[in-house]
């Protein structure tokens, strides 16, 4: 990852170098617990991976406490996850447990244009909304929810 930057000094490299080299260096001594905050933060796809790669391969040998903001990192790497808002623990288990209790998913949100020069009305969003519903209903989605929501000027539908 920094053979092509090896004989260059720390204030040389860019930040994404920086972390890589900083994970390198916690990492030389073998350690038995490792704490890395935000290891991928500021970092490209590849390099993420290759980090999360990294990680995947040296954790089975050691405890690994490591902080970050991406829940799909958290999902991938960890086999607990603690959840963190305003200071206080909102969830403590294994992601998979969390994404059950919390939901996992998309909304879907569909927003009503006005053609200018037509009478538009609510009938088109409406249409709309039926074969919406007739599509998750139908499986073709993996989820089954129907409207959650509509706004109150009825032009938003939100799954």
């Amino acid at each position: 990852m920094l053979n092509d930057h090896k004989n260059k000094k720390v204030n040389q490299l860019s930040g994404g170098m920086k972390r890589k080299l900083s994970l390198g260096m916690a990492l030389v001594t073998d350690p038995r617990t490792l704490i890395l905050d935000e290891p991928t933060s500021g970092l490209d796809v590849e390099s993420r991976r290759n980090i999360w790669d990294l990680i995947l391969k040296i954790r089975k040998d050691r405890s690994i406490i490591l902080s970050t903001q991406h829940i799909e990192e958290a999902d991938v790497l960890a086999n607990r996850v603690c959840i963190l808002s305003h200071g206080r623990i909102v969830a403590l288990d294994t992601p998979d447990n969390i994404k059950k209790h919390f939901g996992v998913g998309y909304n879907l949100i569909l927003e009503h244009k006005q053609e200018e020069g037509k009478n538009n009305n609510a009938d088109g969003l409406t249409d709309t909304r039926e074969e919406l519903r007739d599509l998750f209903a139908s499986g073709r989605f993996v989820s089954k929810k129907t409207v959650e929501s509509i706004d109150s000027t009825d032009e938003r539908v939100i799954f």
